[in-house]
């Protein structure tokens, strides 16, 4: 739609150097990052750099994860800046006319999807926002109607505390109007003792071996790293709940935590145990 709209010279005339809207392809492929389209430069086709984002990094994922109504999401998808005039003035979607038809293809996206757990309860998954991208989050529509539905709500958001959680309390929750009465922090206790950095771990390697053994120093020397997500959460009035895997290294764990965080919660093996 921007190339015909550019190539027809329709108004607002767009210049073709300032569009930042970029074309979308769930591959993984960083050749297609920054491209040159159009070399033959035909009709609706004109010679101009772009590029490709993942689905999970568009624009169109955040704006699909954070719609409330059939009637927000039109407006959400009208107020896409698409490019500049020679003028500088910002060209929306609403301005190509083509908002409308954009949301008539994701009417049935804005559905989401239930499915069920392995523990037999249900799950509503919708959306996949990237989280380095956007806020990383599962949509407000979805909780949204669970809350008609249910009367306590698990809902996922993303990477760390100071990344995705803080999304959550700052854009997500403000959306939605609802607020969280817990935040659970999972971790394992081979994270942790990563962050340390006492350990080589390389992506696609086995661990070191002497990673998956008991060391309480290595847990000392990065507890500082787990305490700092503990004291983000709490800036925002949110009690937290820390969570440890199960495996036998949980017992050092908590050993260490419980000099550090005296109130804290801990889920080992299906019950809470104060430390």
């Amino acid at each position: 739609m921007i190339d015909n709209h550019v190539q027809r010279g329709q108004s607002p005339v767009v210049d073709p150097m300032t569009i930042s809207w970029r074309r979308c392809v769930d591959m993984n492929d960083k050749g297609l990052a920054h491209i040159v389209s159009g070399l033959d430069n035909r009709p609706q086709a004109p010679l101009r750099e772009t590029g490709f984002d993942l689905t999970a990094a568009s624009e169109f994922m955040a704006i699909l994860s954070l719609t409330k109504s059939p009637t927000d999401l039109r407006k959400r998808l009208g107020r896409i800046t698409v490019g500049f005039t020679e003028k500088r003035k910002p060209v929306v979607a609403d301005d190509l006319q083509c908002a409308g038809a954009m949301a008539a293809l994701l009417r049935d996206a804005l559905r989401p999807n239930l499915v069920q757990t392995c523990e037999h309860t249900p799950a509503l998954v919708h959306t996949g926002p990237f989280a380095n991208i956007t806020y990383g989050n599962s949509s407000v529509l979805a909780d949204l109607i669970v809350t008609q539905l249910a009367d306590f709500i698990i809902t996922e958001n993303g990477f760390g505390v100071d990344c995705d959680a803080e999304k959550l309390f700052h854009i997500k929750c403000r959306t939605s109007g609802l607020r969280p009465g817990a935040e659970v922090l999972a971790c394992t206790v081979r994270a942790i003792k990563y962050h340390s950095g006492q350990f080589e771990v390389r992506p696609g390697r086995p661990l070191p071996v002497e990673m998956l053994d008991e060391n309480p120093d290595a847990l000392r020397a990065c507890i500082a790293n787990l305490q700092a997500h503990v004291e983000i959460v709490h800036r925002f009035g949110v009690p937290v709940i820390v969570a440890f895997n199960g495996f036998p290294p949980i017992r050092t764990a908590m050993s260490v935590c419980s000099s550090n965080w005296p109130t804290t919660w801990v889920w080992k093996r299906s019950r809470l145990t104060h430390l």
